[in-house]
């Protein structure tokens, strides 16, 4: 299914990725997330937690009743371990992983600003604070702000002249953010992160093509289609004027069916798209499979933290699901093993 890719052990990172080997004990195994899934109260769920890495959030879930700090401590984690061994042709990798985190924050700021509604019960503050980013946003002026959000800032302002829509707005601002990243990554000299990329952009596009056509929203496909993917992006403009079953037919050929069509039976059966979200992270994790047997090298590095990523947002569901008893199975099927 995925390329064969020649992953050059680099000496560079010889000692990172043996730190990195070390870490792997803090992933929790499979017969605790069973135990975490099963949970039945929040406070079940933090007693078995405590037997895990995370026992040192444990006091600081219980006074706030979720992973907010929790997952902005692992994220800031990560951020420094980049900042400290990325060597500098490869650092746009920071702004990937720092981006793809504050990318949903920005949405947040924009909404609130526009509306005038205090949003601040959904912005996870990783980088900035909600008042420092909002008030950078509104006024312009960016003495906190790092020279890349600094962009994105300004962006997303832009787009709130061109389009009304919120939602277009927020594709917009997403295909600024992608093609920066590609620029990026094109100049790394790894085949496999510009693949990954590559594959995130057909993803992307796909379940945004998916979101408009069941939800009859009238948006463009022009407006949401971003390039760069493997999949052409004049190729996906045709499917504007299909039916959905087509579509779902012809990505039967991609490597993205099973994502496809596991999100099509979950949204048919309980009006959601959060399986789209967890077949895009099996697929990416499938994808860097055959990195566990290379020894030392920037893509070892960058799979550590996707993974360290996932489990954070696995353990935010989990909890959610004890706090308020959810389904098991509901939960079940939205955590994805590591």
């Amino acid at each position: 299914m995925f390329t064969d890719y020649d992953i050059n052990d680099d000496p560079y990172y010889l000692y990172i990725c043996a730190l990195l080997t070390e870490r792997e004990k803090e992933f929790i195994d499979k017969q605790r997330w069973e135990r975490l899934i099963n949970a039945d109260s929040a406070k079940d769920f933090l007693k078995i937690l405590q037997e895990t890495h995370y026992s040192q959030y444990t006091n600081m879930i219980e006074k706030t009743g979720n992973l907010e700090s929790a997952m902005t401590e692992e994220n800031s984690s990560i951020m420094n371990l980049l900042r400290s061994s990325l060597k500098k042709e490869h650092e746009p990798l920071k702004e990937f992983y720092l981006l793809r985190l504050d990318m949903q924050n920005i949405k947040v700021i924009m909404k609130a600003s526009i509306t005038g509604k205090d949003f601040s019960n959904i912005f996870h503050a990783f980088s900035y604070s909600y008042q420092d980013l909002k008030e950078a946003y509104e006024s312009g002026k960016y003495d906190k702000i790092d020279k890349e959000t600094q962009e994105i800032l300004n962006y997303a302002k832009h787009t709130v002249g061109l389009e009304k829509n919120q939602r277009t707005r927020e594709l917009l601002l997403e295909r600024f953010y992608l093609n920066k990243i590609y620029e990026h990554f094109s100049s790394m000299g790894s085949e496999m992160l510009v693949d990954l990329l590559k594959h995130t952009i057909d993803m992307y596009n796909i379940k945004n093509i998916y979101r408009v056509k069941l939800l009859k929203d009238k948006i463009p496909y022009d407006a949401f289609l971003y390039e760069n993917g493997f999949l052409e992006k004049k190729e996906l403009i045709k499917y504007e004027k299909e039916s959905t079953d087509y579509f779902i037919q012809s990505i039967e050929k991609t490597p993205y069916l099973k994502m496809i069509f596991q999100g099509t039976h979950m949204f048919q059966q309980k009006n959601t798209f959060s399986a789209f979200e967890r077949n895009e992270d099996e697929f990416v994790l499938n994808f860097f499979e055959q990195v566990k047997y290379s020894v030392s090298n920037l893509e070892k590095l960058v799979y550590f933290a996707l993974r360290k990523r996932i489990e954070m947002k696995n353990l935010n569901i989990a909890l959610i699901g004890a706090t308020y008893s959810i389904d098991k199975e509901r939960i079940r099927n939205r955590i994805l093993a590591l």
